[in-house]
């Protein structure tokens, strides 16, 4: 998987995935592990579940700016 266009556009693909991965794990954190114990777990969940879904929706939208510059 080739990488077109300039480098500050590489620079950027890399900088979000980067940033996906770091929703995935800050919703995974949240959901599944005990850092935050003075919040309520059900607030917890919530905010894990939404920062998982915007990673994963980050991810989509990268993949497709990915795929139109290789085209």
């Amino acid at each position: 998987m080739g990488l077109g266009g300039s480098w500050m556009e590489k620079i950027m693909i890399i900088f979000g995935f980067v940033m996906v991965a770091l929703y995935l794990v800050i919703g995974a954190i949240l959901m599944f592990f005990r850092v935050f114990d003075y919040v309520p777990k059900e607030i917890r969940v919530i905010f894990g579940f939404f920062f998982t879904m915007y990673g994963v929706f980050r991810l989509v939208r990268l993949i497709q700016k990915v795929n139109e510059l290789n085209d």
